[in-house]
């Protein structure tokens, strides 16, 4: 199995490494920005760390607020200007809610800079989808549901979501654009002996990478990990072992 995400990656990166003392004259810009583009989601994720009342990220947000379009093109041009090397789309919201969504990725793609996004997937489709797939770097799927009914508890949505949001993804893989389709499996105490149903499904689609995350509960890094049975941190339980196990193409 391929080593997709490491805490080494930035030791590919010595130039900017050596820019970083207080000494150096010379500063690298970003290697990479993360841009939170609206607060704005369609789900209730009822572990989402931007809305729970008692994590405190998203403590102080507000859930309608978007940065502006024009605003949206003046941040991007700065970053090219800049010679950042890659940007992520993420939440807050779900990014495939944003309205200046398309007009920010058409911008991207005519400039050197790379890009990926992080969604649920419902949103997942027609134009955007497109662009993502034929000019995207990644983009990975949040999913913690193995069938209509849990994802609908999971997320207060309405039945039958979890199937669309599949749909969408297999739409996305048969587009055959170079982008990798990645899915962020987010597991707690309901959903752990599901690993494998879900890895299965997404390795059907034809998924490049699954990140198995466990679910943030509290403000405390060494209170959550506990909320998996048996699990001492994402990837060392049990259960992920025998997944891995069962579906070696992943």
């Amino acid at each position: 199995m391929r080593l997709l995400y490491t805490r080494m990656k930035i030791f590919h990166f010595g130039d900017k490494l050596e820019s970083l003392p207080s000494f150096s004259v010379d500063i690298k810009p970003p290697l990479h920005v993360r841009i939170k583009p609206t607060n704005v989601c369609a789900h209730n994720c009822r572990y989402c760390a931007y809305r729970v009342s008692n994590l405190q990220l998203g403590c102080d947000m507000n859930e309608r607020d978007s940065i502006p379009g024009g605003k949206m093109l003046e941040i991007l041009d700065d970053l090219v200007a800049m010679g950042v090397g890659a940007v992520t789309f993420s939440g807050g919201g779900d990014p495939f809610y944003y309205p200046h969504l398309t007009k920010a990725v058409r911008r991207l793609i005519e400039s050197p800079i790379k890009f990926a996004a992080l969604t649920n997937g419902s949103r997942l489709e027609g134009e955007l989808a497109e662009l993502f797939a034929m000019h995207g770097t990644w983009l990975r799927v949040s999913i913690d549901g193995w069938d209509d009914a849990s994802y609908a508890r999971y997320r207060d949505v309405c039945p039958g979501e979890f199937t669309r949001v599949v749909a969408n993804m297999e739409r996305f893989k048969k587009l055959s654009g170079p982008c990798k389709l990645g899915v962020s499996l987010v597991v707690d105490r309901e959903n752990h002996h599901h690993i494998y149903d879900v890895a299965a499904i997404m390795k059907d689609i034809g998924v490049d990478s699954i990140k198995v995350s466990p679910c943030i509960v509290s403000n405390s890094g060494r209170v959550s990990p506990t909320h998996i049975p048996g699990g001492a941190g994402p990837g060392q339980s049990g259960h992920c072992e025998s997944w891995r196990r069962a579906l070696p193409g992943l």
